[in-house]
């Protein structure tokens, strides 16, 4: 305990008043204002303490959340009934203040850059501009009040390793499903290059098959059975042939064979169908 705290309480012992209550850190409940969790009074009724505001540097805090004092939210929603109509009455003065930017900037619409008019105008409509932007977000803010008071249901208030234990038992399932999806992935990828080994693997045997059966074919000078076999080739559903009969790799066999010529440009033309 710090020695502020120990010095103010063992004051209040000794005058015989009732001990402050004290901050307790293994108990969080949700601000019914701000929707955030923060710490809760050791004693009944759990209270919110200090938060939300400032500390400038000159020994004091500045400014602190509408909620501070109130039940948190898994127990009560009174300190969101009590804010409406602060945010109502904000609203209204908004409303009265763009009323009279709008009138001076009418007032002043009658001069032109560079006068001095021009520019309180120019002012003026900035202003006018960040009004209309505060009462936007103001509306949403009243929606979203509305939208707690309507939808608010009794819940238990939960303690500090509750809750860090639902967070961890989040990132675990996190974890776990990115792992999940990555296995899979990786299943995937290991099953597609398993495929196209397999494509490879009778790819090169198709084309081990007609390699020697053309040479095969050349050396006997079985011209006709040749040609059979390049059509019966060509015609092949998806195959590789139609466009590469180059793979074979027996360009001068086929040119004996009379089913490839030599290119003016290169390489060898490869007819199509005998």
């Amino acid at each position: 305990m710090k020695l502020w705290r120990r010095r103010e309480r063992d004051a209040r012992a000794k005058e015989g008043a009732a001990p402050a209550a004290e901050t307790v850190t293994r108990l969080l409940g949700r601000c019914q204002i701000c929707e955030r969790e923060q710490k809760l009074t050791t004693t009944e009724p759990h209270l919110l303490v200090l938060h939300g505001y400032k500390r400038p540097g000159w020994g004091e805090v500045v400014g602190s959340c509408f909620g501070v004092g109130a039940q948190p939210y898994e127990v009560a929603f009174d300190r969101l009934v009590e804010y409406l109509p602060v945010l109502h009455n904000h609203g209204a003065m908004l409303q009265k203040l763009i009323g009279r930017l709008s009138q001076k900037i009418e007032s002043l619409k009658g001069f032109d850059f560079p006068s001095d008019e021009y520019s309180e105008r120019y002012k003026l409509e900035m202003d006018l501009e960040a009004t209309n932007n505060q009462l936007w977000h103001l509306g949403k803010d009243i929606a979203r009040v509305e939208n707690r008071i309507s939808n608010w249901k009794p819940s238990r208030i939960r303690s500090f390793e509750e809750i860090a234990a639902d967070v961890r038992a989040k990132k675990e399932s996190s974890a776990a499903e990115r792992y999940a999806a990555r296995s899979a992935k990786e299943e995937k990828i290991a099953a597609t290059k398993a495929k196209q080994a397999d494509l490879a693997a009778r790819r090169h045997a198709i084309v081990e098959s007609f390699r020697s059966q053309f040479i095969e074919l050349a050396q006997r000078g079985d011209v006709v059975s040749a040609h059979k076999l390049y059509n019966e080739m060509m015609k092949k559903k998806y195959s590789f042939f139609n466009s590469y009969p180059r793979e074979l790799g027996i360009d001068s066999v086929l040119e004996q064979l009379g089913l490839a010529t030599p290119s003016a440009y290169g390489g060898y033309n490869y007819r199509r169908y005998v």
